[in-house]
């Protein structure tokens, strides 16, 4: 199938490529990238009105953490992400300048069976000497420099504090043990944004199964359900009329 490339900025819905774009915007979300899913999201509210109910979590939860202000630390890492996005390739340089170095070292060990040794090689090929040494430090270098960028790597947005944190999978079991799958900010459970687990579905089920320790959680799950009474009572309804039809 031909792949089709979605900007959630400037392109429109259509029937065509809803499904598409829909995916970019599951994709969007769960990397973390609240504003790009929100302007998504709106616009699939606005061209589907069934759907508006669904993503009512999603959209709320984006706007909440867009209203989250970033402190220097969370710029710090947004720059870093920036500088990693257009020129970490530079990083993986350094391996190759390792090898190199790695490689000229060896063609100056000397081998004992053809009677060469280390001063026999070096006094025939001082380059190799040099170039080990070059290539050594610029590899000590490379690792330096970028060492302060990769810092940021692989760090999303809390959904919970809206604090850059180290990402791990949503989905991870923490076998009973706490702190395992918490953000290193507020310590909150599963901060990581996952399309099922905010979404109506995946709330619900967290709350009938007391998933998470924090009482955090049920509160804003209890006030998001006030607020939107009439969506969620919709929502509800669907749900029971889905099991009947399933019984």
């Amino acid at each position: 199938m031909k792949k089709i490339k979605i900007d959630v900025w400037y392109d429109n819905l259509t029937k065509e490529n809803l499904e598409a774009y829909f995916s970019k915007v599951i994709s969007l979300y769960n990397k973390g990238e609240y504003e790009a899913a929100l302007r998504g999201l709106e616009k699939i509210s606005e061209f589907d009105s069934n759907l508006r109910i669904s993503l009512i979590p999603h959209i709320e939860k984006c706007r909440y953490i867009k209203n989250k202000a970033l402190a220097d630390a969370d710029k710090h890492h947004l720059k870093n992400q920036a500088v990693l996005k257009y020129f970490g390739w530079i990083n993986n340089i350094k391996y190759f300048t390792g090898i190199a170095s790695f490689i000229f070292s060896m063609l100056l060990i000397g081998n004992t069976e053809e009677g060469t040794s280390f001063f026999n090689n070096l006094s025939e090929h001082p380059e190799y000497l040099v170039w080990a040494v070059v290539l050594a430090i610029v590899t000590y270098l490379l690792h330096k420099f970028m060492k302060k960028f990769i810092f940021s790597q692989g760090l999303i947005r809390c959904k919970y504090c809206g604090h850059y944190t180290q990402y791990i999978n949503p989905i991870e079991p923490t076998f009973g043990f706490m702190n395992n799958n918490n953000c290193s900010n507020c310590n909150r459970m599963y901060p990581m944004p996952n399309f099922y687990w905010d979404s109506w579905e995946g709330l619900e089920y967290m709350e009938n199964r007391h998933s998470v320790p924090e009482k955090e959680f049920y509160d804003e799950y209890q006030k998001l359900k006030e607020v939107f009474l009439k969506e969620y009572l919709a929502w509800k309804n669907n749900q029971n009329e889905r099991g009947k039809i399933h019984e």
